[in-house]
C-alpha cells in the first residue's frame, strides 16, 4: 500500500457543477485506495476518503459506473479489501468468479488480482489493508464469499468505520496509529482469525467499537431517563458487567459519564441567549435529569458553583 499525504478527503459532484466531474474523482479514488479504469454512467458522487496508517477507507454514495483492475495495475499491490453494499447493487467479478453483491452483503477483494465491479446507483464502504498487516491464515477463504453484514463483528466494523467517515473531527492526530490498529483488529476477527489472535484482537478492536457504539447510543439517548446498564446491554446484546468492565477501563463509570454528557448539555444551554427565558428546572429535565436536587448536586460539584450562578456569569460576559 503506497503512503499518501492526505488524510481525509470529502468529494462532491454532481451534473450540476461540472467543474468537479468523475475525472477528479477517479484521480482521487486512485491516489488514496486504489489504481483503476472506469467508466461513468449519468456520474454523480458524495464521498469520505480516510487515509490512516495501515488502512484507506472509503464511504460513497454514487451513480453507476464500472471500473476495473487490470493485471498490469495488480503488480506490486497486496491489499485485501472488504467491500460493503449498503443500497444498491454491485456486480463483480474477480478471481474468475462472478457475484451480485446486494444491499446489506459484504465480500472481500484481493487488489493483486484483475478486477471488474459494475455498480448501480449505491452506496458502500470499502476498508482496505495490506494483507501482510492482517496475517489472517482464512483471508483466502473469504474472498469472493458473501457475508451477511448483520453478524456482529462486521455490523461492529462497519458502525466504528462509518462514524470516523461521517466525523472526521474524531480522529485525532495522535490517535490515527491507535483507530487504525483497531480497524485491523476488526477485519482479522471478521475474516476468522485463529483463537489467539481472535482473542488479542477482541480484546482491542471490539472493545473499542462496542465502546464507541454505546457512547454514540447514550449520546442521541441523552434525554432519555433510562440509559441503565440493563437498558444499553440489551440493546447492544451484550452483559451488564461488560459495559461497567469497559468504562471502567477508561477510568470512569457508565453514570459519571451519562451524568457528565448531561452537565455539559445544560451548559450549553445555560450560556445560550437563546434559552435565557427558560427556566434552569425545564433546562434540567430537558437534558435528562429527573432529580433537581441530585441535578443541583452534580452540577456545583462538577462547575463549583450554583447552575444560577454559572447562568449569570456566562450571560454578563455576552452582554
Amino acid at each position: 500500500m503506497q503512503t499518501h499525504d492526505i488524510g481525509y478527503a470529502r468529494f462532491v459532484a454532481n451534473p450540476a457543477r461540472p467543474e468537479r466531474g468523475a475525472s477528479d474523482y477517479f484521480e482521487l479514488l486512485r491516489r488514496m485506495i486504489i489504481d483503476f479504469e472506469a467508466v461513468e454512467e449519468r456520474f454523480f458522487a458524495d464521498s469520505t476518503v480516510v487515509s490512516l496508517p495501515g488502512v484507506r477507507i472509503i464511504n460513497s454514495h454514487s451513480g453507476g459506473f464500472r471500473s476495473e483492475r487490470t493485471r498490469a495495475m495488480a503488480q506490486d499491490s497486496d491489499d485485501l479489501a472488504l467491500y460493503m453494499c449498503l443500497e444498491g447493487a454491485a456486480r463483480i467479478s474477480h478471481q474468475g468468479q462472478d457475484i451480485v453483491l446486494k444491499a446489506g452483503e459484504t465480500t472481500l477483494i484481493s487488489s493483486s488480482d484483475r478486477l471488474r465491479i459494475e455498480r448501480t446507483r449505491s452506496r458502500q464502504i470499502v476498508v482496505a489493508v495490506p494483507r501482510s498487516t492482517l496475517a489472517t491464515p482464512g483471508a483466502d477463504d473469504a474472498l469472493m464469499c458473501k457475508m451477511d453484514a448483520g453478524k456482529e463483528p462486521l455490523r461492529l466494523l462497519h458502525n466504528y468505520v462509518a462514524a470516523f467517515t461521517d466525523n472526521p473531527g474524531l480522529i485525532q492526530p495522535d490517535y490515527r496509529g491507535l483507530i487504525a490498529s483497531q480497524i485491523q483488529d476488526l477485519m482479522r476477527v471478521v475474516l476468522g482469525a485463529n483463537r489467539n489472535a481472535a482473542e488479542i484482537a477482541g480484546g482491542r478492536g471490539i472493545s473499542a467499537a462496542r465502546m464507541h457504539a454505546i457512547k454514540s447510543d447514550i449520546m442521541h439517548n441523552l434525554t432519555s431517563g433510562d440509559l441503565s446498564a440493563t437498558t444499553l446491554a440489551a440493546r447492544h446484546k451484550i452483559s451488564r458487567r461488560y459495559i461497567h468492565a469497559l468504562f471502567e477501563r477508561e477510568g470512569t463509570t457508565l453514570s459519571r459519564f451519562v451524568t457528565a454528557q448531561r452537565l455539559a448539555q445544560v451548559q450549553r444551554a445555560l450560556g445560550d441567549p437563546g434559552q435565557a427565558h427558560l427556566t434552569i428546572g425545564v433546562i434540567a429535565f430537558d437534558a435528562g435529569f429527573n432529580d433537581l436536587s441530585g441535578f443541583n448536586r452534580a452540577f456545583r460539584q462538577h462547575f463549583g458553583m450554583t447552575p444560577r450562578e454559572f447562568r449569570a456569569n456566562l450571560l454578563s460576559d455576552l452582554r
